[in-house]
């Protein structure tokens, strides 16, 4: 049966490991006080167990304010990272029941100097997966 008008055959199901299946590698940065959308992959072809990582940073003078998250689907679901140096700190987690269609997002805000974020990756054990970056 077709899900969302795609052959099963063509879905990947993938557990977390360590090959770069997808990636989104350039920084953005924010000023707001309320968590806005930086980064966004969305699984074209994929379900499954992803290991997800980024870094991030406070971009401005002094360190103190930034936070960034992992999204799905504009809902949060990963653990809020507080990254107070001006230098990056690296974020890994291994997040489930991902599905054709989601979008994995880090989002970020922060109440001082911006929060900055670059080299979102998506990885999986079995080095595949279909994502398309909507915003890198």
């Amino acid at each position: 049966m077709p899900l969302r008008g795609i052959s099963t055959a063509a879905i990947f199901e993938v557990t977390a490991g360590d090959k770069v299946a997808g990636h989104a590698d350039v920084a953005r940065n924010t000023s707001s006080a309320t968590y806005v959308k930086l980064k966004e992959i969305e699984l074209t072809h994929t379900t499954g167990t992803l290991r997800i990582f980024f870094r991030a940073r406070s971009s401005g003078a002094g360190s103190a304010g930034p936070a960034a998250a992992i999204y799905r689907n504009g809902i949060i679901v990963g653990t809020e990272r507080v990254p107070n140096s001006v230098t990056f700190q690296e974020y890994t987690e291994d997040i489930g029941g991902w599905g054709v269609g989601d979008k994995c997002q880090i989002y970020g805000k922060t109440s001082n100097n911006p929060c900055e974020v670059d080299l979102f990756r998506i990885s999986t054990a079995e080095g595949k997966g279909s994502f398309n970056n909507l915003v890198d």
